[in-house]
């Protein structure tokens, strides 16, 4: 206790000379935070058009007035606890998450009213590649592998069907009035048998499952007491069951089977199962909001997979009646029952035009509102991906109005109100993928958005690349957004990579997007404009992109090279030119790439050579490195900054001796895990040259639960995990320094490097982690700090002395390490070490980090579902003047100092002259 008390009071004393939070009057000046929902999955709104709920592929659960966009409440789930369903009861809302396991229900604030646990097991959506997919969509009550509705009659009551168990819950309190198995245990076809969903008609609950070779399956259930009914299976046909909706308020099952329409009877084992042949094609059923209320018959839409036409079929008593055949230029994206009658609403977004089509689904004119209805939105958005449709009479003239909420392919929220863009949320911040700092110009734009550079280059302009494909540019000084960009023309990507070419002080500044695409024969690139925004060009590569990096050389026209390794091994250069292709041959240096392929375990290192001035790079394989993933698989990479500066070479020793750093500019970091066993597993973190393929150094670690983060910079490899044997949180540290004879401003090269003097050390944290980076300034002459974003959405600062491996570990050790701590196991911060103080940022994924004219500051950008902006001095603002300085102080004493000057000059001269005439 003594000795945890001393280091304590040690801590207490030496943290607050290093930590990072702002002063009171610089809180909302020099940081701002923007929060989002993330890419829209299930909407809800209520019928008064007040509130809209969205649950998002995030973890967010959101309300939004519809009427203006604001964030009414939000809510985030753990990752694990994705939403399934959101079920609207009044002014409160239902949610079920984690495929089932979880209800929660949320007042009209956003608090939670209760929470019941189904299944603890039940977290993560079965996986099934066999079992065909039962949905419900946008009414929010099927999906897959769970099922949820709220029951009809006096006293409504929620049901959720989770994996093959019907549990009825108390809509008020939550409390679990039943649980019944819909599957008996000793059935030999258990394992081929899914339960997807669930209805309710007449006092009883009808769960819906599907077999393979097209076999449907309904299991009855008593409402009341839960007592097991009757349980069918009707056979649809040969080909297994791709997509159901349940019609007519639950009395009929309409299924795609191949090329066949199935309607199928819930209740009446008896009734004919109606068939509907469709021609030789794949089908799926549009995104329909269907009435729960009883009816003759009730309407659904069917797509076309590859044409996209859609017929709308009649379901009822009668049959199955198919309408008039739609081309695919207005997708349905909704059937909405008003006033009696079922409304096909459909809507497109292309080329700046949104058009909305309203027609009655028997195949008449719905008069209520024009047939079309088009307007411009701007070309900036892409496709409709999730419509939630409303149709409404107003009071005042009785005429009919509409509103779409419309979540888009670049992940953007829009919201349309009687044939105009009300607003719109840039969902696509929530996923960003990479960001770039450019310099303002340094004289005023036409439009003067932006501003021109201030004296330190603080105020910059961010350009953030999505996951979605977008680009959105906004302002570093309170993040207004200046403009966004986004290719419609080839949809959303697999990956995206965002580099800038050239700066803004040249006189065409110029930044370039890489897109790569699974289902095209090409990956693409995109030049544009990073102030304006401006596309300049737009082409196909002709190969896809297996890794990009930026070079430090450039073109004649002042253009940063970007070298790109395709799937085939081959190098190419961008830009493609005969200028870049002499500036590549004129590199003094080889340049050396590598691969990781995480799946397969795979890290392959390659040669990149000119043959000649105007031939394209040749990349030729050098070595190779494999982890068999049933042994080991990567769990995180760590990478230095490309054109790290370091102005420190060494490390000063108590007896004024000096110890290099190993700083080896080739260095990449690793970390693997392997199979889980008992619950833990072993982590195993890898320093490797990418020039040789060379271990330099591992660390090995047991009992470990979890993920892993790794940050890297100059001589040192920080990793964080969970010890799950010592039930705690651990940062490793590894530092490395040079045991060679070399001298340290001398040319590095690995080819000849010997093996540096390896030091590592660990600390435990009173925290968990979700993302790790390091700072870094202009010069690399301010200390390094260690930015560490926690679950809780804080946001802190670690100085690289507090998890030095240099740490003294006894009294004696301490005196021959001047200028730094004794060691203590446990790693004490302070709040003040907190940047965001009460910004909570939820869910950081990265950290980007830019630099400023002032060598004591950089600038934070901290990305995941919120964004967070601020900035950063990790030895304090040494080069900066306080604003409580004595400014009026310094100049009388200047004044004072030169007065004084001159009079004795002016006496030192009458003095000498004096002198000569004597």
């Amino acid at each position: 206790m003594t000795r945890l008390a001393v280091a304590v009071a040690a801590a207490t004393v030496l943290l607050p000379t290093v930590t990072l939070a702002l002063f009171k009057e610089e809180a909302g000046v020099i940081d701002w935070r923007k929060q989002f929902v993330g890419r829209v999955s299930h909407v809800e709104v209520d019928n008064r058009g007040k509130l809209a709920v969205v649950a998002t592929e995030s973890g967010a659960i959101a309300g939004i007035n519809p009427r203006t966009s604001a964030l009414l409440w939000r809510n985030v789930l753990p990752e694990p606890q994705l939403t399934n369903f959101v079920l609207l009861d009044g002014t409160s809302a239902v949610t079920v998450s984690a495929s089932g396991g979880r209800v929660n229900k949320w007042s009209a604030t956003g608090a939670r009213v209760w929470e019941t646990v189904v299944s603890p097991s039940s977290t993560y959506p079965p996986v099934s590649s066999q079992l065909p997919e039962i949905r419900r969509i946008g009414g929010g009550t099927w999906s897959d592998g769970v099922g949820a509705l709220v029951t009809t009659g006096e006293t409504p009551a929620l049901v959720v069907l989770c994996e093959d168990q019907l549990h009825r819950l108390d809509l008020q309190t939550g409390e679990v009035v039943w649980q019944s198995g819909v599957v008996s245990a000793d059935k030999d076809d258990v394992d081929t048998l899914t339960f997807r969903g669930v209805t309710e008609l007449g006092g009883y609950l009808y769960a819906i499952g599907a077999e393979v070779d097209g076999v449907l399956v309904i299991a009855s259930r008593d409402l009341a007491a839960g007592k097991a009914g009757e349980t069918r299976r009707v056979v649809l046909g040969k080909s297994d069951i791709e997509a159901c909706q349940i019609v007519n308020g639950g009395r009929t099952a309409v299924c795609i089977s191949g090329s066949k329409l199935h309607a199928v009877d819930t209740v009446d084992s008896d009734a004919t199962v109606q068939t509907y042949d469709l021609p030789s094609g794949s089908y799926s059923f549009s995104a329909l909001h269907d009435s729960a209320a009883s009816r003759e018959s009730s309407s659904v839409t069917v797509s076309r997979t590859d044409s996209g036409e859609t017929t709308t079929f009649s379901v009822g008593s009668a049959g199955i009646a198919a309408g008039e055949a739609a081309a695919s230029s207005v997708p349905a994206c909704g059937v909405v029952m008003f006033e009696d009658s079922d409304i096909v609403v459909g809507a497109r977004a292309e080329a700046g035009q949104f058009t909305v089509d309203f027609s009655l689904a028997s195949g008449g004119t719905f008069a209520g509102v024009k047939d079309k209805l088009a307007f411009s939105y701007g070309d900036l958005h892409g496709r409709a991906s999730l419509c939630s449709a409303h149709l409404f009479r107003r009071s005042s003239d009785n005429t009919i109005g509409y509103a779409l909420v419309l979540s888009m392919e670049d992940d953007s929220i829009l919201y349309i109100r009687d044939g105009a863009v009300v607003w719109t949320r840039e969902e696509a911040l929530a996923s960003i993928s990479g960001a770039v700092f450019v310099d303002l110009p340094t004289t005023n734009d036409e439009s003067g958005k932006l501003g021109v550079r201030d004296y330190f280059n603080k105020n910059k302009l961010i350009l953030m690349g999505t996951k979605s494909g977008k680009v959105v540019a906004t302002k570093s000084r309170g993040g207004e957004v200046v403009w966004s960009l986004y290719p419609v023309a080839y949809g959303r990507p697999t990956s995206s990579n965002l580099f800038l070419m050239r700066e803004t002080l040249s006189a065409n500044p110029l930044a370039m997007l890489l897109l790569s695409y699974s289902g095209r024969d090409s990956d693409v690139v995109v030049e544009f404009n990073p102030i304006t925004g401006v596309i300049v060009d737009t082409r196909d590569l002709g190969y896809h992109i297996e890794i990009a990096t930026q070079l430090g050389c450039r073109d004649a026209s002042d253009a940063q090279l970007v070298v790109t390794l395709s799937a085939d091994g081959t190098a190419h250069l961008l830009p493609d030119t005969t200028e870049a292709r002499t500036a590549f041959g004129q590199l003094s240096q080889t340049l050396f790439l590598h691969t990781i392929d995480r799946e397969s375990g795979k890290l392959q290192g390659y040669r990149v050579t000119s043959s000649g001035n105007d031939s394209n790079p040749v990349a030729v394989p050098s070595w190779v490195i494999r982890f068999d993933p049933e042994v080991e698989r990567i769990a995180a990479v760590g990478f230095k900054r490309n054109g790290e500066k370091v102005n420190s070479l060494g490390e000063v020793l108590g007896d004024r001796s000096v110890i290099h750093k190993y700083l080896n500019p080739n260095l990449i970091s690793l970390a693997t895990n392997t199979p889980y066993s008992r619950g833990t597993t072993n982590l195993s973190v890898y320093v490797i040259d990418a020039v040789k393929g060379h271990v330099i150094t591992k660390a090995v670690h047991d009992g470990v639960f979890g993920a892993v983060h790794i940050a890297q910079a100059e001589n040192w490899v920080a990793y964080h995990f969970r010890s799950r044997r010592a039930k705690r949180y651990e940062i490793g540290m590894l530092e490395m320094f040079d045991g060679s004879s070399r001298h340290p401003t001398d040319p590095f090269s690995s080819l000849d490097a010997v093996q540096p003097i390896v030091l590592k050390q660990a600390y435990i944290t009173p925290f968990q982690v979700t993302a790790l980076a390091v700072t870094h300034t202009r010069h690399g002459i301010t200390e390094k700090q260690l930015l560490v974003a926690q679950p809780s959405g804080a946001i802190v600062g670690v100085n690289k002395r507090f998890i030095d491996a240099r740490r003294p570990t006894n009294e004696k050790a301490t005196k021959h390490a001047e200028g730094l701590m004794r060691y203590h196991p446990i790693l004490l911060l302070p709040p003040q070490a907190t940047l965001n103080y009460n910004q909570t940022v939820h869910n950081v994924e990265r950290f980007f980090i830019g630099t400023t004219g002032l060598e004591s500051t950089c600038l934070v950008l901290a990305t995941g579902l919120d964004v967070y902006f601020t900035e950063a001095a990790p030895s304090k603002k040494f080069d900066l003047l306080n604003d409580d300085f004595p400014q009026s102080l310094v100049v009388i004493s200047l004044a004072g100092l030169t007065c004084a000057i001159l009079f004795a000059r002016q006496k030192s001269r009458d003095k000498i002259l004096s002198n000569l005439w004597r």
